[in-house]
């Protein structure tokens, strides 16, 4: 069977409703690489991704199964502590083979938080969000944030790529304005790389009237390397050679990691419910699509049945298994323009 892409195109003239909403819990797209959704009371914690790593180890004062933003279940309520796929170990014994980038490097790291913390008031100085840390070459990456201290009057989102030359691009988180970092309020957090090394860090208050991610800053470095089996964490900085001492405190849920650059109107935020269909089938990337959409793809080049078709590429970061599913038979055909939005399971 043939590799697999979907080419959406709008119609000229065509409009769709936009009215913001939150977008989340995410569904498992093309470009999705690992997925927590992080609902469970008891360990483990699965990936939504068939093949990725569970989350198979708490560590304490970390609890699952608190409650989390409205309409997303059950959260990781970390409290300093951690969760992993591997007990930790100072060496190879806690390393995670997975997928983290796409072919050309891109990448998209997002969770949604709360702040159980003052942010006007001293912390420990760094408080991890995601982590692919490692005890010696397996280094990989710390995507967290810098709190407030004496010395440090402020509070920044920072990704960090250990990976040949470390390097860092950090933005401050707001202070004042929609956004503003405040105790007790949930926000969604992301960082996102190309495949030049172009990073954008996002920070947003989880409101429904959004309609995109907040950018509070960009920067430059080289992507991260491929091939690396890192300490995989969340909540914590993942390495144990000097234990792990840079605990989040807080609530953290909604963990995903994507092969590609995500755009602001990609995330957590976008187009409400209604514009587009519901409930696809992550386990075979079913389409979900909104309605007065052309859809095309290269002329008779079929699978295993006429419903399934297929184009001449896979973009950089796609899953190879995805696969395009039409609610009637398009055999000969070379597009398609549904007059109902299209919820198509497998």
């Amino acid at each position: 069977m043939k590799n697999v892409w979907l080419c959406i195109i709008i119609f000229l003239g065509m409009v769709i409703a936009a009215n913001a909403a939150i977008v989340g819990p995410y569904q498992p797209d093309v470009y999705t690489l690992q997925l927590w959704h992080l609902d469970e009371t008891s360990l483990p914690s699965a990936n939504s991704i068939p093949g990725g790593p569970n989350m198979n180890n708490l560590g304490t004062p970390a609890v699952l199964g608190a409650a989390s933003f409205a309409g997303f279940g059950n959260a990781f309520n970390n409290g300093g502590g951690w969760l992993a796929p591997l007990a930790a170990a100072d060496g190879t014994a806690d390393n995670v083979t997975m997928r983290y980038a796409g072919s050309d490097g891109a990448f998209t790291y997002e969770a949604i938080v709360r702040i159980d913390f003052d942010p006007a008031a001293e912390q420990p100085t760094l408080m991890e969000i995601l982590s692919g840390e490692g005890d010696g070459t397996e280094r990989l990456f710390q995507f967290k944030i810098l709190t407030y201290t004496a010395t440090h009057p402020k509070n920044e989102l920072q990704f960090q790529n250990l990976t040949g030359t470390i390097a860092a691009v950090a933005a401050d988180i707001p202070s004042t304005g929609d956004d503003a970092i405040a105790q007790n309020s949930w926000y969604h957090a992301a960082v996102t790389c190309d495949g030049a090394g172009n990073v954008k860090l996002y920070w947003t208050k989880m409101d429904a009237s959004r309609t995109q991610a907040n950018l509070i800053g960009s920067g430059t470095m080289t992507v991260l390397t491929a091939g690396v089996t890192p300490d995989l964490c969340i909540g914590n900085e993942g390495r144990d050679f000097n234990g792990r001492t840079e605990g989040f405190l807080g609530l953290i849920d909604e963990v995903r990691m994507s092969g590609v650059a995500r755009p602001a109107t990609g995330m957590m935020f976008g187009a409400a419910a209604g514009a587009k269909a519901s409930n696809p089938i992550p386990a075979c990337f079913a389409l979900d699509v909104p309605t007065s959409q052309t859809l095309q793809w290269t002329k008779g080049v079929f699978g295993d049945t006429a419903q399934y078709f297929y184009v001449s590429r896979v973009p950089a970061g796609a899953d190879p298994n995805f696969k395009g599913v039409l609610p009637v038979d398009v055999t000969g055909l070379s597009q398609y323009t549904p007059t109902l939005a299209i919820d198509k399971t497998c």
